[in-house]
């Protein structure tokens, strides 16, 4: 993932934990470890991050900069989804071991 997108994707992480509420933002960070140790396809994310963040349309369309609208055709889109998830579960895991 380039820089610039490493740097959306954690402006992202923040805007969800800044302007949802901590339930949201704990369903958010888990829809995306799932997706992460592959127990949910890219579809089933969308669809969950849709219904979740249905009241928060500037955020939900960030999102969607990141990972397909579909299940995605072509290895390219999923690599980048893959890399975008695994940026922001490895940025969580950092933060949770410095608040420690």
């Amino acid at each position: 993932m380039s820089q610039a997108k490493s740097k959306r994707a954690l402006e992202l992480l923040e805007l969800v934990k800044q302007r949802t509420p901590p339930q949201t933002h704990q369903e958010f960070l888990e829809i995306l470890s799932l997706f992460r140790r592959k127990q949910l396809t890219v579809q089933q994310v969308h669809e969950r991050v849709n219904i979740l963040l249905s009241d928060y349309p500037t955020i939900l369309d960030l999102f969607h900069e990141f990972l397909p609208n579909r299940k995605p055709t072509i290895m390219n889109e999923f690599t980048e989804a893959v890399s975008f998830v695994n940026t922001i579960v490895d940025k969580v895991e950092q933060f949770s071991i410095q608040n420690r």
